[in-house]
């Protein structure tokens, strides 16, 4: 279970990596982002979730965390860079943007919300432009330029 576990983890950081170095609007990258974690977490059954954080004696909990607490540096590190250059708010903390990244997982998983829209990606799109653009009207453009 841990050698599946670190192939999971290892494939994602790989294709975050790959993402984040693509020459493509910042936007698109989050975009990309979250359709990767939501596609990430599709193989995963809630059982298997429950069972690494109940199951004491295989040390599976201790490394997920450990490896999460390592990809959150990474991603932090890149949201400070985007502040860096412009391409996101000077004014808004990473931690924040952490945050909020992480509950729209939650959002295209609600069997509610998500009886809304036609398909998952359509609300993906959608939680992407909320996080980038709030409730308030906007231009598109390109904000990486």
């Amino acid at each position: 279970a841990k050698a599946m576990l670190q192939r999971l983890f290892d494939e994602s950081m790989e294709e975050y990596r790959a993402i984040m170095e693509e020459d493509i609007p910042f936007e698109e990258k989050v975009r990309k982002q979250l359709l990767l974690k939501f596609k990430g977490t599709e193989g995963i059954s809630a059982e298997l979730v429950r069972d690494i954080y109940s199951n004491q004696e295989w040390g599976l909990r201790e490394y997920m965390e450990q490896r999460t607490e390592e990809a959150l540096k990474v991603i932090m590190n890149d949201f400070i860079e985007a502040q860096k250059k412009g391409w996101i708010r000077r004014d808004i903390r990473p931690g924040f943007i952490l945050y909020l990244f992480h509950r729209m997982q939650d959002w295209v998983t609600d069997e509610q919300l998500l009886s809304s829209y036609a398909d998952t990606q359509e609300l993906i799109m959608e939680a992407v432009r909320f996080f980038f653009y709030g409730v308030l009207p906007h231009e598109q453009k390109n904000h990486e330029s």
